[in-house]
């Protein structure tokens, strides 16, 4: 969000007003332009690259942390609304990473299986 509300200042001279922030990531996370005062904003390269860049942040933890144990995992699991915006890029990263079910909500599942 904070990528694109810079990208939309810089091509409008206004701030992204707080309210608008969900609205003008679905429209860009779905390829459409967003509008201000009749002319049309277009932030997909602004979002493509923070994507990129959150994915290269988080291999590079992981790699900083796991380091030579990273490659010995059978799998990486992708939970958290995050993964669903950064999966692509998270692909190229991981050779075997896998988004779970509903990964908005798999922490919330975890923690009711586990207390339960």
């Amino acid at each position: 969000l904070n990528a694109l509300a810079q990208e939309y200042h810089r091509q409008t001279g206004s701030p992204l007003p707080g309210r608008m922030q969900q609205i003008v990531l679905e429209k860009t996370t779905q390829g459409e332009t967003v509008t201000f005062w009749n002319r049309q904003i277009n932030l997909t390269k602004a979002y493509k690259r923070a994507v990129r860049d959150a994915a290269e942040a988080i291999s590079s933890q992981d790699q900083n942390a796991f380091g030579d144990r990273l490659s010995m995992l059978d799998r990486t699991y992708l939970i958290g609304g995050g993964s669903i915006l950064m999966f692509d890029e998270l692909k190229e990263r991981y050779p075997n990473v896998e988004m779970l079910p509903d990964p908005v909500f798999a922490n919330a599942r975890g923690y009711l299986k586990l207390i339960s």
